[in-house]
């Protein structure tokens, strides 16, 4: 599936990389497979979204990358686990 996947959004992720936008796939937080579209925040494997769509925070959207700070935004998440 990952490898369909990465055929059919070759020229999506080309023009993603050449604006300095966010990739339309990225690797899913429930079953790490590269197979998470993100413009239907829906994984083509498993089947799941997003746990969590804005940080409880500052209430900034959140991106899949984010998902591993438990409804954090990357920012917040630094800020709270920040040693001072």
């Amino acid at each position: 599936m990952e490898k369909a996947l990465e055929g059919e959004y070759a020229g999506d992720a080309y023009e993603a990389a050449k604006d300095g936008d966010e990739p339309p796939l990225a690797v899913c937080p429930n079953c790490c497979s590269e197979t998470f579209v993100v413009a239907s925040d829906v994984c083509l494997v498993c089947g799941e979204g997003r746990s969590y769509e804005n940080c409880n925070l500052c209430g900034n959207s959140l991106s899949v990358e984010e998902q591993d700070f438990d409804g954090l935004c990357s920012y917040c998440h630094h800020r709270m686990t920040k040693d001072d």
